[in-house]
């Protein structure tokens, strides 16, 4: 069970950062210059794999 609750944490660390890191850093750049179709694009990117 502990492992599990590891792997948990570890993959919600991961999820959680691209998440602030997406928040953080790309949105604000992006609404200097908007453009929709890049932003998706972008937030794909931290999406799930297909």
């Amino acid at each position: 069970m502990q492992v599990m609750l590891f792997f948990h944490v570890v993959a919600m660390a991961f999820f959680l950062g691209g998440q602030l890191m997406l928040a953080a850093t790309v949105v604000p750049v992006e609404r200097s210059n908007p453009d929709p179709e890049r932003m998706r694009a972008i937030a794909r990117r931290f999406g799930p794999a297909p």
